[in-house]
């Protein structure tokens, strides 16, 4: 039916289709891979955009209940400055490279 040349020849492709199957299934485990760590980076800073959000509104909340309180006023822009190193040390080690 089939030659022996022939034969060789389909054996030869099949080889080199199952070669780029492979390659591609390597490709697709790496984009997996990324992608995982593309869905934690975003997490992460979902959960840190709400805890900021959240900081925020309750730092709004406090300057309104203490509106005409000055030393209260004045004890929370201190407390504020003392965490504000801290703070931003924070959100810089939380804060993907781009």
């Amino acid at each position: 039916m089939f030659g022996q040349a022939a034969i060789r020849r389909i054996e030869s492709v099949q080889y080199l289709i199952l070669k780029k199957v492979g390659h591609l299934l390597e490709e697709v485990k790496a984009m997996s891979a990324e992608l995982d760590t593309l869905k934690a980076s975003v997490e992460a800073l979902t959960t840190t955009q709400d805890s900021a959000i959240a900081l925020l509104g309750q730092l709004s909340q406090i300057i309104k209940d203490n509106i005409d309180d000055k030393p209260a006023l004045l004890q929370l822009a201190n407390d504020l400055d003392a965490q504000k190193a801290e703070m931003a040390a924070a959100i810089e080690a939380n804060t993907p490279a781009t």
